[in-house]
């Protein structure tokens, strides 16, 4: 299903008019296109549209251009310059990359306000220019805001962190009465818990508001309802596995006095907090903590020129040879892998149909018209995740229910995910799962002949890590260490780096780092958690940093680490905190909440 289906499926869905959707984005003749299939969205429009559509981006798999991939990296140059304090250089892209961007109108104007916004709050403290330029952005994609009701709009995530960051701003210059930021806090958050229908888009900015708003309720001494507030966004961001954002709203916790039962909360929230501070020191120390501006992304992607180029050296093949028909020349195909021309729409998909790859630019592991079927499957590899089996064959059931599971491409799916759940149940031989994953791989990744050759797709790479945890398994150690480490070599060959592929990539450091017990590959695995905000499985990557400064004699650093790792696997809601409870008592002869 491409984007286009999705768009005009949701809206229709949903009763929307294209005017409504589009409003201060795009014109309804851009959104006209995009939905017949004429035109491709730039994935900063997709983003928008699909969250004013209540859906997250990130169940998608982006192919990027090598223009996308500028622009993309442009906007995280700015942000990490911006946080570094590094004023020059920020300063540089505002007036060069990102004005010559926003000529284009709409979502760019709307990215370039919310950048200058960011650029004079954080690099030259001017908050009442960073206030102008919020207003702005908020002006050009919600007109009439300040006077209609925010249930009256669509409005993605980065239209409500504009919101919440002038609140924020509004807040400490006293720019409003508390009357009126008490209702538009109150808005913004009904609006949040009552709209957003998405789990993890809901978490994102769940979170900012109720720091933002408990901060506003200890003010007035109404600390009961700030402690509750914090309490909901807080549980969220822990089922979704996001740790960033979740230490500023501890400390508001933590200051409120509360209830006898809150109280004793509060030293689990002291526990928590103390890991989540500790383990920044694993970080960049420029690393935002509680920024509004800054979302993180668990999305995977890709560059179009590496996958054509890599999977046509694969099969074997020239430039004339997968050019013909599509291209008058193989010039044409050359200008593309070496980055110097971008596809158009159907050449592109005319490309990936002849190297064996069927799809668009967006593509998700199971072809469906069902965003709730897309999350669903999110459901269940978040529960493979965190180590929740009990509900693995329940979650896999539904999805063949709602899937069209005539499709070969929904059946390997399933295949590799019922493969998961033996596996783990240990209700079938190991070298059966480890033919069968093959054999599923291999219609779209030869693996066996090629080793690890391009980048894998999010379907892929599960299966390839399912077939490294197999041969571990089975006692191939060398072979499933080679296999772990050609798949990351192939990850740091890529133009794009690594936290664009990190879900993949973290796993691959935790797996790696246990399968050889080292504490390098675990910091390194570690530090791309802390950036992307993946709580999930940073508490392993933790316990094997405090077993390795166990072994080099720093005895009381490695018990705090493991105490740490519990701490983590506690927080994000993981089974394992038994094991590593366990091993502390065994190892230190002491109870670990000592």
């Amino acid at each position: 299903m491409g984007a286009e289906e999705i768009l005009c499926r949701l809206r229709r869905e949903g009763n929307i008019s294209r005017e409504k959707l589009a409003d201060g984005f795009c014109t309804v003749q851009q959104l006209a296109l995009l939905e017949s299939g004429r035109a491709e969205p730039a994935p900063q429009l997709l983003d928008v549209l699909l969250q004013r559509l209540g859906k997250s981006p990130d169940k998608l798999e982006v192919i990027l251009s090598w223009d996308q991939y500028q622009i993309k990296e442009v906007f995280d140059q700015f942000e990490r310059f911006v946080y570094k304090k590094e004023i020059k250089k920020a300063q540089a892209l505002l007036s060069g990359a990102l004005k010559s961007l926003a000529e284009k109108g709409g979502v760019w104007k709307m990215h370039y306000y919310r950048y200058c916004a960011m650029y004079e709050q954080y690099c030259a403290s001017d908050w009442k220019r960073a206030e102008k330029y919020l207003i702005k952005a908020l002006n050009l994609t919600l007109p009439g805001w300040t006077a209609r009701k925010l249930d009256r709009y669509l409005i993605s995530t980065l239209e409500i962190e504009n919101l919440l960051a002038l609140l924020e701003i509004q807040m400490r210059i006293g720019e409003s009465r508390s009357g009126e930021l008490e209702k538009r806090l109150s808005d913004c958050y009904d609006y949040i818990t009552n709209i957003l229908t998405d789990k993890e888009e809901k978490a994102k900015v769940l979170c900012k508001c109720a720091w933002l708003y408990a901060g506003f309720l200890l003010s007035q001494g109404q600390q009961q309802k700030a402690f509750l507030l914090c309490e909901e966004a807080l549980e969220l961001l822990r089922d979704c596995g996001i740790s960033y954002f979740m230490l500023p709203l501890i400390d508001r916790m933590l200051a409120c006095e509360g209830t006898q039962e809150q109280k004793h909360q509060k030293r689990k929230l002291e526990n928590y907090r103390s890991v989540l501070v500790y383990v920044q020191k694993y970080g960049e120390n420029w690393y935002p903590q509680a920024s509004i501006y800054h979302s993180i992304c668990k999305r995977e992607y890709h560059l179009d020129s590496e996958i054509i180029q890599l999977e046509r050296l694969s099969k074997g093949l020239t430039q004339e040879e997968i050019c013909e028909g599509i291209f008058q020349s193989a010039r044409s195909l050359s200008q593309i892998e070496c980055c110097k021309s971008v596809p158009r729409k159907k050449s592109f998909e005319l490309l990936m149909e002849r190297l064996g790859l069927k799809g668009g630019r967006y593509c998700s592991n199971i072809l469906t018209e069902s965003f709730e079927v897309l999350e669903l499957e999110n459901e269940f590899i978040r529960m493979t995740v965190k180590e929740q089996q009990e509900n693995l064959a329940k979650t896999i059931n539904e999805l063949k229910r709602r899937l069209v599971m005539e499709l070969p491409e929904n059946q390997r799916a399933i295949w590799s995910y019922e493969n998961e759940l033996e596996r783990r149940e240990h209700s079938r031989p190991a070298e059966e799962l480890l033919e069968e994953a093959h054999q599923i791989l291999h219609t779209t990744y030869n693996l066996r002949e090629k080793g690890c050759y391009r980048v894998p797709f999010r379907r892929e790479a599960f299966l390839i890590i399912q077939i490294a945890v197999l041969l571990g398994e089975l006692g191939c150690l060398d072979k499933a260490e080679q296999l772990y480490r050609n798949l990351l070599q192939v990850y740091q060959d890529s133009k794009l780096p690594e936290r664009y592929h990190f879900s993949t990539c973290s796993t691959i450091y935790n797996n790696l780092a246990k399968l050889l017990d080292s504490e390098e590959l675990a910091k390194e695995g570690l530090r791309l958690d802390l950036y992307c905000g993946n709580l999930n499985t940073m508490y392993y990557k933790v316990f094997q940093i405090g077993l390795g400064k166990k072994k080099r004699c720093e005895a009381e650093e490695g018990r705090r680490l493991v105490q740490d790792a519990y701490w983590l696997c506690k927080l994000a809601k993981n089974p394992n905190r038994n094991w590593i409870e366990n091993f502390y008592k065994d190892t230190y002869n002491k109870d670990i909440l000592e």
